[in-house]
């Protein structure tokens, strides 16, 4: 009996010992691992639309779409220019209405209108500059959380009009 006993232990162990032996583990290890491997790289919607809120088209370089960026950037920066040109203007036309001594009220009426119009001109394109931050950060946040989407050919839909004038649309779908 003590025989029968002893030779089940040694069994168990010798299997307990090829289950958790070093080569077996790594084995696993390196299986699990190359069928989980992601090849894909990821790009990260926060540090995209971060990236988009401190340059415009920052965010669009970093999820690699590259032929946006530059729109993003002349947007912006042509919008900076024509506020910084419209505010000098402004306080221009501020003291020139400020600093007329004259009685004609159509004078005073025209310098009035004047900084009033660059004035507004100056807030609606500040107003415009935030329109290309936020087109500008949607398009990147967009951008990052499609980075891994498929694009390849295997499914199609077209369309076509045949001979008689009907409109047919056709569906492709290639099994590789």
């Amino acid at each position: 009996m003590n025989k029968i006993l002893l030779v089940i232990l040694f069994v168990l162990a010798f299997l307990c010992g090829s289950l958790y032996s070093q080569n077996d583990l790594v084995y696993q290890v390196n299986k699990v691992d190359t069928n989980k491997l992601n090849t894909t790289q990821t790009k990260s919607p926060t540090g995209a639309v971060l990236r988009s809120l401190a340059l415009p088209g920052w965010g669009q370089y970093y999820v690699e779409s590259y032929w946006k960026a530059p729109f993003f950037v002349a947007g912006w920066g042509t919008l900076v220019f024509f506020i910084a040109d419209n505010h000098s203007k402004y306080m221009e036309a501020a003291k020139e209405y400020e600093n007329y001594t004259g009685t004609n009220t159509l004078d005073k009426n025209y310098l009035f209108r004047k900084r009033e119009y660059f004035r507004d001109y100056r807030d609606l394109n500040a107003l415009y500059l935030l329109g290309v931050y936020i087109i500008s950060a949607v398009d990147a946040y967009v951008g990052a959380n499609m980075f891994e989407f498929n694009v390849d050919d295997n499914i199609a839909i077209n369309y076509i009009i045949n001979k008689s004038g009907n409109f047919e649309i056709k569906f492709t779908y290639k099994i590789e």
